[in-house]
């Protein structure tokens, strides 16, 4: 039998390796397993109200919370529990401020999303649909919850189509969203053929959005007339207040590339 320098059996190192594998691998799959189980059981003491040391009131309806959960994913509520606003105001520190500081009430927002947010601040996961992705987003960011406000991006990210593309491209630009404002300025451009047709949000845009958006050299669209009959129907939803840029939009339309009439 063969032994290896150190006196070891070559099929004992082998073994060795395979189980040192084995138990790698095992602690990886067991990882996540654990962490839901122990973020399950953090949820049902919350909503049976057990070890909570905080409330989150809005409107007429008050959550219990454990302030270290909702302090581990948000800045906001870390600043608030902590007592972080109490001091910088000069009032009351240390233990005292934090004491006070145990109902945070925040205005303006629902019942129903404020549960969002602490459904995803224990369980890093919550129901995002159609409905409520909006409202939730700038929640989210409100309260500087960034993988949540992560999560809410992706779902509009899927979800574009020639109906809501040109709202999301706003309402992204209006929150500082450059990531999902590029995703859904480029999805307009690919199937701009689809949104001309479809889409009546993008004859709100204002002359310099449009513009932007005729005259780029990544727009999709076999036939130029296209984009000339989007002109047409954008300076006739106001023409009073348009007609007076229909030189500079001719500018934008590619007139080589449209069908001889």
């Amino acid at each position: 039998m063969e032994l290896n320098s150190d006196d070891s059996h070559p099929e004992d190192e082998l073994l060795g390796t395979d189980l040192n594998t084995v138990l790698k691998a095992s602690a990886k799959s067991l990882a996540p397993a654990v962490s839901d189980e122990a973020l399950n059981t953090l949820n049902e003491l919350r909503e049976a109200n057990l070890l909570c040391d905080a409330q989150i009131s809005v409107g007429e309806q008050a959550f219990n919370v454990h302030r270290a959960i909702m302090c581990s994913c948000s800045s906001y509520f870390r600043a608030q529990f902590t007592g972080f606003y109490a001091a910088s105001c000069g009032c009351r520190t240390g233990a005292a401020a934090v004491e006070e500081n145990r109902v945070i009430y925040i205005p303006g927002i629902s019942a129903c999303i404020m549960n969002c947010v602490i459904q995803f601040a224990y369980l890093r996961k919550t129901n995002i649909c159609e409905d409520n992705v909006h409202e939730l987003l700038i929640c989210a960011d409100y309260v500087g919850m960034v993988g949540l406000v992560k999560q809410c991006t992706n779902y509009l990210s899927r979800t574009l189509t020639p109906e809501n593309c040109v709202s999301i491209m706003g309402f992204a630009r209006f929150r500082f969203l450059e990531d999902l404002y590029l995703k859904s300025r480029n999805y307009m451009l690919r199937y701009f053929t689809e949104v001309a047709a479809r889409n009546t949000d993008i004859m709100d845009m204002n002359v310099k959005d449009f513009y932007g958006i005729i005259s780029d050299d990544e727009l999709n669209t076999r036939e130029e007339d296209h984009v000339w009959k989007l002109c047409v129907k954008w300076i006739d939803r106001n023409p009073e207040s348009r007609k007076q840029h229909v030189a500079h939009l001719m500018n934008g339309v590619r007139l080589g590339l449209m069908t001889p009439k």
